[in-house]
């Protein structure tokens, strides 16, 4: 009997390396003779970086940058060397063996968890310290950057990221305007490119397909999400700033230079567009290249059981991320599957288990539990549900 573990986060309370290593103790301690893998998952997000880093025997290396509010923290670089990865995934990202790539995750630097419910408002915050991120992977001397984009705080089209990289925003004057925000692009007249360095290949990981504007681009659908207001305002700042940034591009019109209206650019705040002004950038679904990263393909095949959470399922879930896409490959290499979650909404267990058949899904807070105490309760939950579970199956012969 193999199950195979592919946690997501449990968002506030456990990350997905936890949640695999909690449940793979709770069906051991039933369970013993059973063989246990565990994969844990991420789409670009929180714990893109060490999840991706570990899994392929790298390195972690922490680094000084600046927060969406410029204050210092401290964020990771992953470094992986090509060799270690499997053939689907050099192929997806695009690089060969002898090469080093560096792999970053936004939401370490630029992500909303850093910022409290009153500091969040995409008019005052920057990118600037994923872009100080991508920097430092330059100097160390990266062959590719594998740029982990959800969970950002910021809508700044990139520009923080850019300033980082060398990029100035020029006033009427042709004085440089710094540490630029949203509240003050009114005042850029142009862009230079001359300082800049020339950047690695860029593959970004991202389930987002959104423009960068428009009723489907980055303002419109993610500002609000973000704290933002106006949001209006913000969608005409941003499109006056995409010509600006796009017009200056040392790309010629031969070659890929950016476009707002692609799939992609408008994923986190905009950041895929202003790179792609200064560096080749690919934007990779980010579940899909975890799951070549991850070799899901193959724990998959040898898999009786696959046992997946995250914090919430919800509608949202069956669009097909994360935990959702899983049981739906699980089930067609012929897996049994179960799913844990801190919540479940309502109509969702329904609906899973009239596409899959039989889906397990169970809850792990309950109704009268604050969101306090939900989140405090998780570790605990998580190991007596799955305890529970594993102690079922198992007095029915699995």
């Amino acid at each position: 009997m193999n199950i195979l573990l592919a946690f997501d986060k449990f968002k506030g309370a456990l990350t997905a390396g936890e949640a695999c290593r909690i449940a793979a103790d709770a069906v051991q301690s039933e369970c013993p003779e059973i063989s246990i893998s565990e994969a844990p998952l991420t789409d670009g997000g929180e714990g893109f970086c060490p999840i991706l880093t570990e899994a392929r025997n790298g390195a972690l290396e922490e680094y000084a940058v600046a927060d969406p509010l410029g204050r210092p923290l401290r964020a990771p670089i992953g470094w992986v060397d090509a060799e270690e990865l499997p053939l689907e995934a050099r192929a997806r990202i695009g690089c060969v063996e002898g090469q080093r790539v560096a792999i970053i995750e936004m939401a370490s630097a630029s992500g909303l968890p850093i910022l409290s419910m009153e500091e969040r408002d995409p008019w005052k915050t920057t990118s600037r310290g994923t872009g100080e991120l991508i920097q430092k992977a330059v100097e160390e001397g990266a062959d590719l950057i594998l740029l982990g984009v959800g969970g950002s705080a910021t809508n700044d089209c990139g520009v923080g990221v850019l300033e980082a990289l060398g990029v100035r925003f020029l006033d009427a004057e042709g004085q440089a305007l710094v540490d630029l925000r949203p509240d003050r692009f009114d005042l850029v007249e142009s862009v230079e490119y001359e300082a800049a360095e020339p950047l690695p290949p860029i593959v970004i990981a991202s389930d987002v397909q959104s423009p960068l504007l428009g009723e489907s681009g980055a303002t419109r659908v993610f500002g609000p999400q973000k704290g933002l207001n106006d949001v209006e305002k913000m969608e005409a700042v941003f499109e006056r700033m995409a010509v600006l940034i796009a017009s200056a591009s040392p790309f010629d019109e031969s070659s890929a230079s950016p476009d707002a209206s692609k799939p992609g650019m408008g994923a986190a705040g905009g950041i895929s567009f202003g790179l792609s002004a200064l560096a080749e950038v690919r934007v990779e679904p980010g579940f899909a290249l975890v799951s070549d990263w991850m070799e899901l393909a193959e724990k998959l095949a040898a898999a009786d059981w696959v046992v997946t959470g995250e914090g919430r399922l919800d509608q949202g879930s069956l669009s097909g991320k994360g935990p959702v896409a899983l049981l739906r490959d699980a089930v067609k290499q012929g897996a049994k599957v179960a799913a844990f979650a801190g919540a479940i909404e309502e109509g969702v267990p329904e609906s899973l288990a009239g596409e899959l058949g039989e889906c397990t899904c169970i809850a792990l807070s309950r109704p009268e539990w604050s969101l306090e105490e939900s989140l405090s309760r998780t570790e605990e939950r998580l190991a007596e549900e799955v305890s529970g579970w594993a102690a079922e199956r198992k007095s029915r012969g699995w």
